[in-house]
């Protein structure tokens, strides 16, 4: 959304309180759009600073397989909508068909800032095979480690196991090496046959790091609330992400991160994020129960 002079809305808190003030008016206009039998297949989802229109297929016509008649129709209800957004004073900003896989990194960085820590995304090239070469040489010292073995032994756990904590099978993927656009993770299984998710998949949409400003204990705790934070609102657009700690184990490395990407800050902890139509929950202990192992 664009202010009428054309340059961007000041702040998300700004746009934020139009949509909040707004979004019964911006919908009750797309929906006056006619459509094929006034079947109105639409549906609206209004966030912190968009609209969402997308098509209802319960409403599409048998006659209509292909869905071009109702997406002529949502087209119609798209076009209200644009000009709801004008009669605000804004000039509407509009996204067509965009791919599900695309992410706005924009709410969750802001997430991050709202905790004292930065989200900063890493772009592909130069900047992304020096974080992959990084990670590889971790992750290859930790797999031959047997400190690090014992500790993967001990927090991992059997799918049909009881435990109320560590990793279960279910949440784990095979080690095949190398995945194209993911980065190198450890080796969990460690030849004992407990992941159940199947390897490879889709690559990432996006690779980001977690910067604070400095690196005593108040950092860390700050970057473990960003964390959180930023990790529910991704999870509420069905967008989760995988953690990478190995590489940041050790403050010589995170050094090196931080001097070869360049960044603005200490690196607590690195993220590859994509969506996900499923996830499986990990256990947790019982209050006050007995802890284990």
């Amino acid at each position: 959304m664009m202010d009428g002079n054309g340059s961007v809305t000041a702040t998300t808190a700004e746009q934020a309180q139009v949509m909040a003030g707004h979004a019964r008016f911006l919908i009750t206009a797309a929906a006056r759009a006619p459509s094929v039998h006034n079947t109105q297949p639409w549906r609206f989802r209004v966030g912190p600073e968009t609209v969402e229109l997308w098509t209802d297929p319960r409403r599409k016509l048998r006659a209509d397989p292909s869905g071009r008649e109702m997406l002529i129709s949502c087209g119609a209800a798209l076009f209200g909508l644009r000009l709801a957004v004008r009669s605000l004073g804004y000039l509407p900003v509009t996204d067509l068909l965009p791919d599900p896989g695309q992410l706005r990194l924009a709410g969750l960085q802001h997430d991050a800032l709202a905790e004292g820590a930065t989200l900063v995304l890493v772009p592909g090239g130069l900047a992304y095979d020096r974080l992959e070469r990084i990670t590889a040489a971790a992750v290859r010292r930790g797999n031959l480690s047997p400190r690090a073995r014992a500790e993967i032994r001990r927090w991992t756990r059997i799918a049909a196991g009881t435990a109320r904590d560590g990793i279960p099978g279910t949440a784990l993927a095979g080690s095949t090496g190398r995945s194209p656009g993911r980065l190198p993770q450890r080796d969990f299984d460690l030849g004992r046959g407990i992941t159940r998710l199947p390897s490879g998949g889709a690559p990432p949409s996006a690779t980001a790091v977690l910067l604070t400003p400095g690196d005593r204990r108040a950092d860390w705790l700050r970057a473990g609330q960003a964390l959180y934070r930023l990790l529910l609102h991704a999870a509420s657009q069905w967008v989760f992400a995988s953690l990478y700690t190995q590489p940041l184990e050790d403050a010589v490395t995170r050094d090196l991160i931080r001097r070869q990407l360049a960044l603005p800050g200490h690196p607590q902890m690195l993220l590859q994020l994509g969506p996900a139509a499923t996830a499986s929950p990990t256990a947790r202990r019982l209050p006050g129960g007995p802890d284990s192992p």
